[in-house]
């Protein structure tokens, strides 16, 4: 598992330790998924019961902008700032 390439992805700074640490944590996780995909299923039963919950939409008011763009790579202030995917002519 390449650690360091999902910590820059979900732009962390990690510490070696951090690394080593995450990178077991992470390896459980996978193994556990993979236990879990040898189990064999009957009829395509599910160990899960799905059922759709619903709920009446409320409108909620937003969090502050400040709070919003904490999170961003890159803001103004106001907006996001993101890369350039499509060519201007």
């Amino acid at each position: 598992m390449d650690i360091d390439r999902i910590a820059e992805l979900a732009r962390l700074d990690l510490s070696p330790d951090e690394r080593a640490r995450y990178g077991r944590e992470l390896e459980g996780i996978l193994a556990h998924f993979e236990r879990l995909q040898s189990l064999e299923t009957v009829d395509g039963a599910s160990a899960f019961h799905l059922e759709a919950i619903e709920r009446d939409d409320e409108p909620v008011d937003s969090p502050p902008r400040d709070e919003l763009l904490r999170g961003a790579p890159s803001h103004d202030g106001e907006h996001y700032e993101v890369p350039r995917v499509i060519a201007s002519e």
